[in-house]
């Protein structure tokens, strides 16, 4: 660098320094500021006004003087003052752009027209930033000046970017309402930013969900050319339960495969077993990729288990009262017409297996092994196999010592089950994980001194958002029934284990000879137990004799009239005594945790 270059560099940067400190506010200006803004949020405007207009008359460049003064003289009216300070704010910015544009609407608030001419002149400027452009259109669209807003638009469109300022007038359009111009410019948006799909879909998605309106979307986005406006509209059908419109519209505007597997899980979802498969056989039967096709192949797997595993008896109140998925057996028995779908699942799992060492499809398998076909040394096997072979890492790793935990819990192997989790404390994660199944060993093995030191450190770690927090809680209320009767603890703890070895008779008859126990809490759980177990079982004359049993007295009869009710509802389909038990239920317990439930059940109902 020569002298001369020297000398323009250091002018140059002095200049700079000298503008950057011009706009750097003074420790006395910020107190000033400061203290003005507390006398606005007090109510003094006045006294806050007269600060403002001391700070601007002496430093007429500082912004955060300007800006609070403008909008103070805008509030009241004073059209003379708003005259007097633009030009000299404008003057002090030396008309920088961003000076320009942030007196544009002192010059609409004080019908002065020049502010079409300096707005022409901005846009025009090829220099000018898109941020500046779009400060322009924040203020006419805030002044209201909609006619000129959309020519400028057009202009800038034409020259720039064609989706200029389309996300923020689509949102000020739905805002107030104004549908069809909110979608056409969201839609707009989209084109040009595909990955945005989402916001954009939750935007429309959020409009009011009011019929007339519904089929206004609906028509808008039906009549607009863009693939993305179907897409969306296959959204809508899909939060419509119009499954097969909504595949349709997939189908047909949609060339991202990930969208249609993400579409088989929302059937999953949604129960949707039937199309589902259907969408996944179309997926097989394409020239889609073969990455696609291999998950498709895995999520048909996935799907007969699913069908497999779906309870008979849906009772969605009640199954979650009496749900403990610590303590439930993990077997699932199947039915003749059920085994197809079995056989058919394992065919896909052995394939991806040997051909491409699929650990998730080898999972899958011993999942299948040891909880459909109860083939607990087979499954044991193929689980060591996925420890064997993966890393802490991975999920599978920490699922598969898991499992043959609950293997070793299944036959009975109480002891070796602990010891392993011992082995394996340091790589199981969640490290949660290990907690939680030592306090179900400990509690299967009446442990109770050192279980209840587990349980309270547990649960004062405050983990509600952990999988089995409910599940301990509910152990702890188990414990507490039974109070000092421990004998009989145990014997109830015996047949909880019986229930997880998938011995289910043997577990009945312990909990029905726990029901003649005399007192009322402990007799009524009992019953209560013992009914659900013969709802599996599809003994359903019985489970209700046994309900009519429990004690009216007791903590269990809010839950026992429910059961019924949903036992009349759901499975008898006998709606006329299901709909007398839970208006019951709703005069009874009014401030039951359950009341919302039963009183939207109620409306499906009758609507």
């Amino acid at each position: 660098m020569n002298k001369i270059q020297y000398i323009v560099f250091v002018i140059a940067l002095s200049f700079i320094i000298g503008e950057s400190k011009k706009y750097r506010l003074t420790p006395t200006q910020n107190q000033k500021i400061r203290q003005a803004r507390t006398l606005q949020n007090n109510g003094l405007n006045k006294q806050a006004k007269e600060i403002y207009y001391n700070l601007f008359i002496e430093s007429p460049y500082l912004k955060e003087a300007f800006y609070a003064l403008k909008k103070m003289l805008k509030n009241e009216d004073d059209i003379e003052n708003l005259k007097k300070i633009y030009p000299l704010y404008l003057k002090e910015n030396g008309n920088s752009i961003t000076a320009k544009i942030d007196v544009i609407d002192i010059m609409i608030w004080i019908n002065d027209d020049k502010w079409k001419q300096v707005v022409d002149e901005i846009i025009n400027n090829k220099s000018t930033k898109e941020k500046h452009l779009k400060s322009i259109s924040n203020v006419l669209l805030k002044n209201s000046k909609n006619n000129e807003l959309k020519k400028y638009i057009d202009i800038i469109r034409k020259k720039r970017n064609e989706d200029f300022f389309s996300y923020e007038l689509g949102t000020h359009h739905a805002i107030n309402l104004s549908i069809e111009e909110s979608i056409n410019e969201f839609i707009l948006h989209l084109d040009y930013n595909p990955q945005r799909y989402n916001i954009i879909r939750n935007k429309i998605l959020a409009f009011p969900d009011i019929k007339n309106i519904n089929d206004n979307i609906k028509s808008i986005l039906n009549e607009n050319k863009s693939n993305n406006a179907k897409l969306i509209l296959s959204e809508i059908a899909f939060r419509d339960k119009n499954f097969i419109i909504s595949y349709e519209l997939l189908q047909k505007y949609s060339d991202n495969e990930a969208k249609l597997l993400e579409f088989v899980d929302s059937l999953i979802k949604n129960k949707e077993y039937e199309l589902a498969q259907t969408v996944i056989d179309d997926i097989i039967d394409s020239n889609y990729s073969a990455k696609t096709i291999q998950s498709s192949i895995i999520k048909l797997a996935e799907l007969y288990e699913i069908i497999i595993k779906k309870e008979t008896h849906n009772l969605p109140i009640s199954s979650k009262i009496y749900k403990n998925e610590l303590l439930d057996s993990p077997f699932k028995r199947i039915n003749n017409e059920e085994i197809l779908l079995l056989e058919n699942a394992i065919t896909i799992y052995d394939s991806l297996i040997i051909n491409n060492k699929d650990i998730k499809s080898t999972y899958n398998l011993a999942q299948i092994k040891y909880k459909i076909l109860g083939d607990l040394d087979g499954s044991n096997k193929l689980f060591n196999n996925i420890i064997l072979n993966t890393n802490t890492s991975n999920p599978f790793h920490s699922n598969s010592i898991i499992e043959i935990i609950n293997i070793m819990i299944s036959k009975g192997q109480l002891l070796k089950a602990k010891e392993t989790l011992q082995k394996y404390r340091d790589v199981i994660n969640p490290k949660e994980l290990f907690a939680i199944k030592e306090i179900q060993i400990l509690f299967y093995l009446n442990e109770w001194v050192v279980l209840n030191q587990k349980i309270d450190s547990f649960l004062k770690d405050d983990l509600k958002n952990i999988n089995y927090y409910n599940d301990i809680l509910k152990m702890k209320s188990y414990i507490a029934i039974f109070g000092n009767e421990k004998e009989q603890l145990n014997i109830y703890t015996k047949s909880l284990m019986k229930k997880f070895q998938n011995k289910r008779y043997e577990s009945i008859k312990i909990i029905s000879e726990l029901s003649n126990n005399n007192k009322i809490e402990i007799s009524s759980k009992m019953k209560y137990e013992h009914a659900q177990l013969l709802i599996k079982q599809n003994n359903i004359d019985e489970a209700i004799t046994l309900l009519d049993k429990i004690s009216e007295e007791s903590a269990e009869i809010e839950s026992a009239i429910l059961l019924k009710a949903e036992i009349y509802d759901y499975i008898l389909n006998n709606l006329s005594i299901a709909v007398d038990l839970y208006l019951y239920l709703l005069d009874t317990y009014p401030d039951s945790i359950y009341y919302d439930l039963i009183r939207l059940r109620l409306r499906e109902i009758t609507s």
